[in-house]
């Protein structure tokens, strides 16, 4: 009589995974499926992007959030004020003239090279 060698059954609902008589090995091998594994190896890819995205952006980010709250000067120990700084910039009329300056050139960068692609 040959003795033919039977494959263990694995059996598969959803995640649930049934492993009699299998090795660890050969378990840990069936439990992601390949989508799961696409999208393992695709979230393993953009690690190094999110960490660098956090890095350069949202570091910087949050701590020029922070410094807006401060009177720092750029060497000594930064003082919290709270709004002061806010109220500062809502009174100074430099800074108004400067944000209207912004938003001319904000509508004028974005309406004429898009006249002229439209039309040309």
């Amino acid at each position: 009589m040959a003795t033919e060698q039977i494959a263990p059954e694995v059996r598969t609902v959803g995640d649930a995974v049934s492993t009699a008589g299998t090795s660890p090995a050969m378990v840990a091998r069936q439990v992601l499926t390949f989508r799961q594994r696409r999208g393992l190896i695709a979230w393993l890819f953009m690690i190094p992007l999110i960490v660098f995205n956090g890095t350069v952006i949202l570091g910087p980010s949050l701590a020029s959030l922070y410094y807006a709250f401060t009177d720092w000067d750029g060497i000594a120990d930064a003082h919290f004020i709270g709004l002061q700084n806010f109220q500062h910039l809502l009174t100074d009329a430099d800074f108004h003239q400067a944000f209207l300056h912004n938003i001319i050139w904000t509508v004028f960068f974005l309406t004429v090279p898009l006249a002229m692609g439209l039309l040309g």
